[in-house]
């Protein structure tokens, strides 16, 4: 039986949504964004990260796609060493586990001015964040044509070398973990 919540949680990972990666047109930068309510949560850390740890979860950001039509998929070498930068220090700055990609919300395609998706640019950029942070965990949803070359070798680089999980892009509605346990344990 659960004696209490942090016993009947489903993971041992938190993600903290939604961090996106914005756009600066003047200099062509991809932009860690932390919106006020993550930058809420992240400057509280003792109250709401820190339980979580010591509870033996890992706790990672969660990258997201803001509409600017920069995502993942059609980085830059140099806007990938940028952005790599800039998580990595966020996460150092903040003492957290790792980073999890969800490439959705983009806008691939669907603003003028704004490179056409590639294969290369995202296992370029999660190749990148392993080398940089090589003791934090890299996770991502496998799902749709972002991570559809993944299962191959994408100049030369095997993207499952580089990261510890990969989620489904499925969703599972109704699971509750505030609710009763589903499985009578």
């Amino acid at each position: 039986p659960f004696n209490t919540l942090w016993e009947r949680t489903y993971g041992n990972i938190v993600n903290l949504r939604i961090v996106q990666i914005g756009y600066e047109a003047d200099t062509e930068r991809a932009l860690l964004v932390l919106n006020s309510d993550i930058r809420y949560v992240l400057e509280h850390a003792d109250k709401y990260i820190r339980p979580l740890q010591d509870k033996g979860r890992k706790v990672c950001l969660s990258l997201e796609g803001n509409g600017s039509g920069l995502g993942f998929c059609n980085l830059t070498d140099s806007q990938i060493a940028d952005f790599t930068a800039q998580v990595k220090a966020c996460l150092e700055l903040y003492d957290l586990d790792g980073v999890n990609f969800f490439d959705r919300n983009a806008g691939y395609g669907q603003v003028e001015g704004m490179p056409e998706m590639n294969t290369t640019s995202y296992p370029k950029l999660i190749k990148a964040m392993r080398e940089a942070m090589p003791d934090m965990l890299i996770t991502l949803v496998d799902i749709g044509e972002p991570t559809a070359n993944f299962h191959n070798t994408v100049d030369g680089i095997e993207v499952g070398k580089y990261i510890n999980y990969a989620w489904t892009g499925i969703e599972f509605e109704g699971l509750d973990p505030w609710g009763e346990n589903p499985y009578g344990l």
